[in-house]
């Protein structure tokens, strides 16, 4: 049998454990936009002025986040017949098309960030009759 170099396994679990990581700070601070945003909404029912100062540094930060989920191109060589690259290759396929939806939901949840902190610095008699939507 022949000795199939590993290199490619060791390099595509390294890529799946930094995305992990990536996804899961990306949730954390999702999660955390999402709290900042219900606040600020409910302190408005209150009919209290709401803190818009850290929506926006909250939604450049989500912006920021979605700037280190790049794709990862590298493919690896599939004319041999090793199944551990074409498992590679899907594994890294698998993680770019992560990478583009969760990159997708920050970027959404940034602009709604953006919008509700410009909705609540405008005084409320002049301000559209519906609120921008919540961040999902």
């Amino acid at each position: 049998m022949e000795n199939w170099p590993t290199a490619h396994l060791d390099e595509t679990r390294r890529n799946m454990m930094e995305a992990v990581k990536a996804w899961r700070s990306a949730a954390v601070a999702h999660g955390h936009a999402v709290d900042m945003y219900d606040i600020a909404e409910e302190t408005d029912r209150k009919g209290e002025k709401a803190d818009t100062r850290g929506l926006r540094p909250l939604a450049q930060d989500l912006r920021e986040r979605t700037a280190q989920l790049v794709p990862i191109d590298t493919r690896y060589d599939t004319t041999a017949l090793q199944a551990s690259a074409y498992a590679c290759n899907e594994a890294l396929d698998r993680i770019n098309e992560k990478h583009a939806l969760v990159a997708a939901r920050l970027n959404d949840t940034a602009t709604k960030l953006d919008d509700i902190a410009q909705h609540y610095d405008t005084p409320p008699g002049k301000r559209p009759r519906t609120a921008p939507q919540r961040p999902r």
